[in-house]
């Protein structure tokens, strides 16, 4: 999942040079094929917690559990 970016075309091939939008990104070199754009925020709470927030649904991390297992139950939702 990537965030929501401000330029029009973030990505960037070196050679050729061309920066493309993600969907160009995807049809033209068969990058990400199931990655997605999505609205991403986060808000740090004393240190600990990390309030996730993606396309409006909202995530509570804790940063001093397992944090890849936490990230995992995401992606796997």
């Amino acid at each position: 999942i990537y965030g929501m970016h401000r330029q029009p075309a973030p990505w960037r091939i070196v050679h050729p040079r061309s920066w493309l939008d993600f969907k160009h990104w995807q049809r033209n070199y068969g990058y990400d094929l199931h990655g997605r754009m999505a609205d991403i925020s986060y808000e740090l709470i004393d240190d600990v917690r990390l309030k996730l927030t993606i396309d409006g649904k909202l995530y509570d991390i804790d940063l001093l559990g397992d944090i890849s297992a936490q990230i995992d139950a995401i992606i796997d939702q």
